[in-house]
């Protein structure tokens, strides 16, 4: 039971750190727009 816990949370780490990943491609991408807007 133990390995199949541990599966889990190693799946939903992997799930977070992809979302953060992309979140902050996303955000990264925004603020280069802003700053492009600015100017």
């Amino acid at each position: 039971m133990s390995g199949v816990w541990m599966g889990v949370l190693v799946w939903a780490v992997v799930m977070v750190v992809v979302y953060l990943l992309w979140l902050g491609s996303d955000l990264a991408k925004a603020d280069e727009r802003e700053h492009w807007d600015d100017e």
